[in-house]
């Protein structure tokens, strides 16, 4: 199809044993970091399967993902010393503190569509927005390690973080899932129009903190 490019066509596995944290971000830079104009960008597909990723999934501006269902295409993070499974970032895939160095655009304008993102390990969170302006989750999971409801406070399934420069706006969640974390959400810095429609809490300790 030309209108999208499968994480397969990167040569990402999905069957819940190939480390595909090299192939995710190799087609998320080409996919959306390299190419400029917005107007040609073509969505990530993930097809239904069990992507293992050990490093974090850095997703640039403009980005589209959709998968084949969050009970279906699932990134799945299994190394404890990473902060997440995945966090948004500039257009050259830079976090934190280095958003926006070298004239890079600014995180934001995303769309993720049909996925899980799963934090298998304890330790880190299933994903952070960070810094980002104008995003949108469609019928996401975003799960934590924990079998039964935790007994107390710990990481999270989302965490909403802003920079004394850049807050995160606009961010609206429709008919997503967070489940089996300490928390649901984490959102503990200045924000504004974030919004929830349709979702589910379960499996926490606390389904929101806000700060």
């Amino acid at each position: 199809y030309d209108d999208h490019a499968s994480v397969k066509d990167f040569g990402a596995k999905g069957d819940g044993t190939t480390d595909d944290t090299a192939a995710i971000n190799r087609a998320l830079f080409q996919l959306f970091s390299r190419a400029t104009n917005t107007e040609i960008r073509r969505a990530l597909f993930f097809p239904a399967g069990t992507y293992i990723v050990t490093d974090v999934l850095k997703i640039p501006p403009y980005a589209k993902l959709w998968g084949d269902g969050h009970n279906s295409s699932i990134i799945k993070g299994t190394n404890a010393s990473v902060d997440a499974v995945a966090m948004t970032s500039d257009a050259l895939q830079q976090v934190d503190g280095s958003v926006g160095a070298s004239g890079a655009a600014l995180p934001g304008n995303v769309v993720i569509d049909g996925l899980t993102f799963w934090a298998a390990v304890s330790g880190i969170d299933a994903f952070v927005v960070n810094q980002a302006k104008h995003m949108t989750f469609l019928n996401c999971r975003f799960r934590g390690n924990e079998s039964a409801v935790p007994s107390s406070t710990g990481r999270t399934s989302v965490k909403i973080e802003s920079s004394t420069t850049r807050e995160s706006e606009h961010v609206q969640f429709l008919g997503c899932i967070f489940n089996n974390s300490p928390f649901g959400v984490v959102a503990d810095h200045d924000m504004s129009s974030i919004t929830f429609t349709g979702c589910q809490f379960d499996t926490l300790f606390k389904g929101l903190k806000i700060g």
